[in-house]
């Protein structure tokens, strides 16, 4: 071959579909020619097969096994951005680059660019060069990339550089990687300062391992399925979903997903032209494969399909060259999961076929859905003879918001930049510093942080009001941190929130205010947990005090696997203003109320699943004269170990001392609330809807059996029951979990599957 092939017979070679005989001269070519092996990084990274397919259909492909291990090669090339340092053998790129570096003064470093002073090279892609670096102002390690020289005068690929970071401008998540910085250099060149984390990418471990337990494929699934659903609520698609990029954290095994280079604005145009197909083929969607219309659903598809090769450690779709794999994509079916590896659970296999349908309607809708229905399955208890509730924590569902986010480049163990950490420290995600208390962490984190708490403690705490940012406040792996007051308070409140809050994995131990304590629901003033905003409490268990909350949400709420216990002396576990929605599921509530509810708007609904009710009432209602519509209320699986499953809470036609008759009582309840239910398993003699007409408790006394209660929702096949229930000791009271459900007397009917421990 004479002279450089052009750009089409480069894009054939790595898509694998010259004519028999061509292959063989391209590859010779391109083993001696920098400049084409730069051109392929590029044109790989993209992988521009669209239009060259459509030429090529029907043209013989070549099956040189040479041709495919040049084009492993290409690719990963052009999209590991792992610790893989030169070792000496920097090429043009890279000596141009670092002759650019201004001096530094710091020993050991190869130079300053901005304001950071470069350490070595980590690595090299098909658009820059990545080096490890050292942000002086808040001494931290940081990923600097810089894109090639040779692509300066290129104004697409410095867009596509530049859109790597502005793509994910609006998005922060503990499962997406940060973008620290976007500058540019005197001469203009374009780099990006990242965050740097100890760790590997999910296709070193594969290498190693070839395939992960069940339990790892179900948690660093749910984990990018996280952060594809903070990508996608702001819109961005990310089109590369592969093991590559998903990163592992060394020390904490945090999933965090990387490299939204090809990511594309739903709606919006891409940069990759007109005709091509942006991508990794093996994790492409069908429709992606086939240059269509590519929305969150195809990051779906992609997810299963890495999910397919972590839990069998074969790719659902395979073949001898990208032409071939895109068409089985687009046409044929995977292999069946359980029969690649007989020991997955059938749930698992399910969800990972469900992603893998080929019509984007049928497949699990969203990736919040992913992430719940990963976490559910892999949390659950395995198969035994009796149901046991079991404390689990708060659900973070919504964890989406504004910021820089991108890549993550790893490195095996860098020099330790911060102090020691010590058992009961303070911690925010990325930073080095540490902290004793947790209001001054909180004071310190930026909008969209994680605060880590270290350590179970005891630790004290003040009353800490979070204004104008979205934190997340959650344990350390290992850790289960008690939070108790200090000295210096005796609020009612721990933590307050006018923006979104999650916590997850934390105890506190409220005993919030003394005094009069009188059975009426606790103001939203008296929450141990108070959320004006988007609220997410997972894996927690709170107990507040006398006339308190443990939880109180004004906003959208997800209560999910927490323990909930409330003072019987007028307290509540949940109060919340039906505004929004609110979740609760796979929680146990005891002590006087379980969720107490006001001010019901139109778009308002409440799920309850999976949960116990300890209580005297599960659910309250507080009744206004204002209620235009009837609030939705799903309960499904739930156990009613309650005095009262609804009470309608001071009925304002009545005056002192008066009694609603059953009708009257009957149509406040269906003008306030529209029950569904389902599975359900309700105490024997508990009162089906009561009310409380200023204070005096008064009954509907037709509504007297679950039978009673169905057929007043006319809902004769809900499949709910009731019985004599029985629970297994606690001598300890709460303080060694949730009450145990050791079996039901005379049950009314089938009893559910999820009460006796059955699949």
């Amino acid at each position: 071959m004479t002279g450089c092939p052009d750009d089409a017979v480069l894009q054939a070679f790595l898509a694998g579909v010259q004519p028999p005989g061509e292959a063989a001269g391209v590859e010779a070519h391109v083993g001696g020619c920098e400049r084409c092996q730069r051109l392929l990084d590029v044109l790989a990274d993209v992988t521009s097969l669209g239009a060259v397919l459509v030429q090529a259909a029907a043209r013989p492909r070549t099956e040189s096994s040479s041709l495919m291990l040049a084009m492993e090669r290409l690719q990963l090339e052009a999209t590991s951005l792992l610790d893989t340092p030169t070792g000496g053998r920097a090429d043009r790129t890279v000596t141009a680059l670092l002759d650019g570096l201004a001096p530094t003064s710091r020993e050991g470093f190869l130079g300053r660019l901005g304001g950071i002073d470069v350490r070595r090279v980590i690595g090299r892609g098909g658009m820059g060069v990545v080096f490890e670096g050292l942000d002086p102002a808040l001494n931290r390690p940081v990923a600097v990339k810089v894109l090639s020289p040779h692509l300066l005068a290129d104004d697409a690929a410095k867009e596509r550089f530049l859109r790597e970071a502005q793509a994910v401008a609006a998005l922060t998540h503990e499962n997406v990687v940060a973008i620290h910085a976007i500058d540019r250099t005197a001469d203009g060149m374009p780099y990006l300062v990242l965050q740097l984390v100890a760790g590997e990418s999910l296709a070193d471990r594969l290498g190693r391992e070839k395939t992960l337990p069940p339990d790892e494929v179900a948690r660093i699934g749910a984990a990018v399925a996280r952060g594809l659903a903070a990508a996608h609520a702001v819109g961005l698609v990310h089109r590369d979903i592969k093991p590559a990029n998903v990163l592992l954290e060394a020390e904490t095994g945090r999933v965090r997903l990387t490299d939204f280079g090809l990511a594309k604005v739903a709606g919006g145009e891409t940069i990759t032209g007109v005709g091509t197909v942006a991508g990794t083929p093996a994790f492409m969607s069908p429709e992606q494969a086939a240059d269509g219309e590519v929305d969150a659903r195809s990051d779906l598809f992609a997810l299963g399909s890495l999910l397919y090769a972590a839990a069998s450690g074969r790719l659902p779709f395979s073949g001898d060259s990208p032409f071939v794999v895109l068409d089985r994509i687009r046409t044929a079916a995977p292999k069946p999961l359980a029969e690649l590896n007989p020991a997955l659970p059938a749930w698992l296999c399910s969800v990972v076929h469900q992603m893998l349908e080929k019509d984007p309607a049928r497949r699990i809708p969203t990736a919040a859905v992913v992430a719940d229905l990963l976490d559910r399955q892999a949390a659950a208890p395995p198969t035994r003879s009796r149901r046991r509730w079991v404390v689990g924590g708060l659900a973070a569902v919504l964890a989406l918001a504004a910021a820089v986010t991108a890549f993550v480049f790893l490195r095996p163990s860098p020099p330790a930049l911060a102090p020691a950490l010590r058992e009961t420290e303070i911690s925010i995600a990325g930073r080095a510093e540490r902290w004793a208390k947790l209001a001054d962490a909180v004071a310190a984190a930026a909008d969209g942080d994680t605060v880590v708490v270290h350590g179970d403690g005891p630790h004290t705490s003040s009353r800490i009001d979070i204004r104008g940012k979205k934190l997340t406040v959650r344990a350390a792996d290992g850790s289960r941190p008690l939070f108790t007051p200090d000295g210096t308070t005796r609020s009612a409140q721990w933590l307050t929130s006018d923006t979104e809050l999650t916590l997850d994995g934390l105890t506190a131990e409220w005993p919030g205010k003394a005094g009069d304590a009188e059975p009426a629901p606790p103001s939203a003033d008296d929450g141990v947990v108070v959320g004006n905003g988007p609220l997410n409490v997972r894996r927690c268990r709170i107990v507040s005090g006398p006339r308190m909350a443990c939880v109180v949400g004004t906003g959208p709420t997800v209560i999910d696997g927490c323990q909930l216990v409330c003072d019987r002396n007028g307290g509540g576990c949940v109060v919340w203003k039906a505004t929004a929605t609110l979740t609760v599921e796979r929680t146990t509530l005891e002590g006087r109320n379980g969720v107490v509810i006001g001010g019901v708007a139109k778009a308002a609904a409440v799920g309850l699943s999976d949960t116990a009710f300890h209580t005297d009432t599960a659910v309250m209602v507080l009744v206004t004269k204002q209620a235009t519509a009837a609030l939705p209320l799903a309960a499904r699986r739930c156990l009613f170990d309650a005095n009262n499953v609804v009470t309608l809470y001071h009925m304002p036609a009545y005056p002192v001392g008066g009694r609603p008759t059953a009708d009257e009582l009957r149509v406040y309840l269906k003008k306030h609330v529209a029950w569904t239910d389902g599975e359900n398993v309700y105490r024997r003699k508990t009162s089906y809807v009561t009310a409380w007409a200023r204070q005096r408790p008064q009954a509907a006394g037709d509504i007297r059996t679950t039978a009673d209660w169905l057929g007043f929702w006319q809902q004769a096949d809900a499949r709910s029951i009731e019985g004599d229930l029985r629970f297994a000791p606690r001598p300890d009271g709460a303080k060694t979990g949730p009450p145990t459900l050791d079996g039901i007397d005379q049950p009314s009917g089938v009893v559910p599957a999820w009460a006796t421990g059955r699949e």
